[in-house]
């Protein structure tokens, strides 16, 4: 089995050419989606996503907000739901902090679900910190601030997700 230490590495090595190759069309994003959704399950089973698929999705959702809203929805699709958080929390852990501000953005979000507040909101801090203006970041720091009920999380990302979805189904080919 790899250890963390070892995957991490390994996504290291295989950001740069994720980043230079990722094409923000419909075939590309539907392709991610679906792995997105395989790898979860695999996750269950305990089948550990590999460098290159966490690359990838790294280059996905820093590149197209689509992709990093429809993570944010995952919690919404009851074939993967139990496992989400478990998934989000091993992307977030393995890649580099400027890579990794997406997904624990969005991670933030189920901690603040679940009732880990003051961990969603230091875990903004850090992203604010890495990367200083990241809106998602900002509305969701003012959000958390504001102690807003913690089924708030659940149930915009809910109604987020059926739309993108649609659009990212729905995006033309470049």
């Amino acid at each position: 089995m790899i250890t963390a230490k070892e995957l991490r590495a390994e996504v290291l090595l295989a950001l740069p050419d994720a980043i230079s190759n990722y094409k923000d069309n419909k075939e590309t994003n539907v392709r991610i989606v679906e792995e997105v959704r395989a790898s979860i399950k695999d996750l269950a089973d305990g089948i550990i996503p590999n460098a290159n698929h966490i690359a990838e999705l790294a280059a996905a959702v820093n590149e197209n907000i689509q992709m990093r809203d429809f993570l944010m929805g995952l919690r919404s699709e009851e074939s993967v739901a139990p496992y989400v958080h478990r998934y989000l929390e091993l992307i977030g852990g393995v890649l580099i902090k400027e890579a990794a501000v997406p997904v624990v953005t969005v991670f933030s979000t189920y901690l603040y679900e679940i009732g880990e507040k003051e961990a969603a909101q230091n875990l903004l801090q850090d992203v604010l910190e890495t990367r200083p203006g990241y809106s998602l970041a900002e509305l969701l720091s003012r959000t958390f601030r504001s102690d807003a009920p913690t089924d708030m999380m659940a149930e915009m990302a809910k109604d987020l997700h059926k739309s993108v979805l649609a659009i990212i189904y729905e995006k033309e080919t470049e």
